[in-house]
């Protein structure tokens, strides 16, 4: 289920309180200028989509998730790729990570991107299948299984940063799930 923004209420109820719009006592409001206003935002945000969690995505953003779900799970089953959107999210929110999807799918930390498909350039060459875009809507939805992941990756040996650094969670197919 896709969520459209608006801020009609917002807006209306701000007309009611002269304070929140810095508006003077002895100077009108004009309806007009609301209207305008709600409007701007309106087009502004009609396309944008709401998560759930309630994480706005741009179309954009929801183009770049589709994609690297398909580039790092679209050989795993829905769960597999639901798994990866559900990393994205959890990033979103943290504090450590860049608190927009498209900035958390290019962001580039201490010389590393943080998806190999970024690096690789698999993002850019992938065909969305449907599946992917019913997992993604399914975690956009709610759908969540991540346990609070913020990294996933194959296995790797046990000196890697992700098992000395990182705590495992859990396994799903080929990807291994952690959190700080």
């Amino acid at each position: 289920m896709i969520i459209i923004s608006m801020s009609i209420s917002i807006l209306t109820n701000m007309t009611e309180d002269r304070e929140q719009l810095s508006v003077p006592d002895n100077e009108p409001v004009y309806e007009d200028s609301v209207s305008e206003t709600t409007e701007n935002i309106e087009d502004e945000h009609r396309d944008d989509i709401i998560t759930s969690s309630g994480i706005v995505l741009s179309q954009d953003d929801y183009n770049q998730l589709l994609h690297i779900v398909e580039a790092e799970a679209g050989n795993q089953d829905d769960v597999g790729k639901i798994l990866v959107a559900n990393v994205i999210f959890n990033r979103v929110f943290s504090d450590d990570f860049p608190d927009n999807v498209t900035d958390v799918i290019y962001e580039y930390s201490n010389g590393v991107y943080q998806f190999e498909p970024v690096l690789n350039g698999r993002i850019y060459s992938v065909d969305v299948t449907d599946s992917t875009v019913e997992c993604v809507n399914r975690a956009i939805g709610g759908e969540d299984y991540s346990g609070g992941a913020l990294y996933f990756t194959m296995k790797t040996p046990e000196d890697s940063w992700f098992n000395t650094s990182l705590s495992l969670l859990f396994v799903h197919g080929d990807h291994y799930f952690y959190t700080c």
